[in-house]
Order: C-alpha cells, then sequence, then structure tokens
C-alpha cells in the first residue's frame, strides 16, 4: 500500500526526478567551483614565483 502511494502518484515522482537533477547539477556547480579554486591557487603560486624571481 506505500509503495503503491509513492509510485502511483506521477506528480509525486516527477518532482522527485526533478529534484535528484538539481542536486545533481549542484554537485556539477561544486565541481566548477572546485576547478575555479584550483585555478585561482595556481594563479597565485605563480604570482608568488614571480615576486621571488624580482
Amino acid at each position: 500500500m506505500k509503495s503503491e502511494s509513492i509510485g502511483g502518484n506521477p506528480r509525486q515522482s516527477e518532482a522527485i526526478r526533478s529534484t535528484q537533477r538539481h542536486s545533481e547539477a549542484l554537485r556539477g556547480t561544486q565541481r566548477h567551483s572546485e576547478a575555479t579554486e584550483a585555478i585561482n591557487g595556481h594563479q597565485r603560486s605563480s604570482e608568488v614565483i614571480r615576486e621571488a624571481i624580482r
């Protein structure tokens, strides 16, 4: 009976699916910000190297 109420409501299962898509998008955004942080860190380290050369 419980499984019927979960699977029987197409709107509810669509909402669950869209929530899953949203969390996947958030995970992608997190990966993107991690990549941006890595790029920024690389730029900072190369600035430090340039300062050391001077």
